[in-house]
């Protein structure tokens, strides 16, 4: 038989093209996303080539990932380890992380590899990892909720002395966290700025949206709250 008279084969390449596709749609778009709000909130040009090269690098880190297993999900220690790793946390041994085995549907490991990308840099540049007493904690536990089991994640910086009365402004990072990652797959963030560093809790439900369960394909990844480009 040839290939010609296969239809069965003909149908799944028609699958995988048509998937290819959308995962190419999906990715530029991500890329267009990224590169204009990392443009609004860059105070000059060295400035905006720096966050967008770290961004789009922890983009291609978590494609990396997919691409290797595109119908395994993405485990979610994998995708926290690379994230550190990128960020050199593992040095010294001040950071932990813990948490059960989970894998992730692909359209959350996109929006959660960035806002680890930005929990990252700002710890390596202002936080735990920028000052020889702090220390990093990652962990995540899986909790009943209201509606089903909820992913409850926390990033717990200490040993690192804030200024309470400094201006804090709202960046890049802080709309991944409290707005992309609510638009996308209905998180609920808290940033707490104890006297010693900062506590960001991530609670989300763990649903077919945000949970691999082996059937799932590519789905649309990060879009703005209201939805333009």
């Amino acid at each position: 038989m040839t290939m010609g008279s296969d239809p069965t084969g003909a149908e799944e390449r028609t699958v995988l093209l048509a998937e290819l596709q959308h995962r190419v749609r999906n990715t530029l778009a991500t890329m267009r996303l990224i590169a204009r709000r990392s443009a609004e909130f860059s105070e000059s040009l060295e400035d905006y080539t720096a966050h967008l090269d770290g961004r789009l690098a922890a983009l291609a880190r978590v494609q990396n990932v997919i691409i290797q297993n595109p119908t395994a999900g993405v485990d979610l220690d994998r995708l926290v380890t690379d994230e550190l790793t990128s960020a050199l946390a593992y040095q010294d041994g001040r950071t932990r992380v813990d948490g059960p085995d989970l894998r992730l549907h692909l359209r959350a490991a996109e929006p959660l590899a960035l806002a680890l990308h930005e929990l990252s840099t700002n710890a390596l540049k202002f936080g735990a990892l920028a000052t020889p007493t702090g220390r990093l904690t990652v962990i995540w536990r899986i909790e009943e909720g209201e509606g089903g089991p909820h992913l409850v994640f926390d990033w717990l910086e200490r040993g690192v002395p804030l200024n309470r009365d400094e201006p804090r402004r709202k960046g890049f990072g802080t709309i991944v966290l409290e707005e992309m990652l609510a638009y996308n797959l209905k998180a609920a963030t808290s940033l707490t700025f104890a006297p010693d560093g900062l506590h960001v809790r991530l609670t989300l439900p763990l649903t077919s949206r945000t949970l691999h369960t082996g059937t799932g394909h590519a789905s649309p990844l990060l879009h703005p709250p209201d939805g333009q480009l």
